[in-house]
């Protein structure tokens, strides 16, 4: 059995890209995966507007109007 290497550590490494495809594969949906890869993001202070955050598509999404 293959495990592949862990979310968290990929985004440590800057290896945007692999983290996102697997939380995809390890989520129930890709909204899901969405949310702990950002919450990944924030937890390692990763700036939202980095590049390569961006060109994964993990950048936090502005308030869409939704106004409390």
């Amino acid at each position: 059995m293959k495990m592949p290497e862990s979310p968290r550590w990929l985004v440590m490494q800057g290896r945007l890209e692999e983290a996102k495809k697997i939380m995809v594969l390890v989520s129930n949906t890709e909204v899901e995966a969405e949310e702990r890869f950002r919450d990944m993001l924030t937890a390692a202070e990763i700036d939202d507007d980095d590049t390569a955050v961006k060109a994964v598509g993990g950048g936090r999404k502005k308030n869409q109007g939704n106004s409390v």
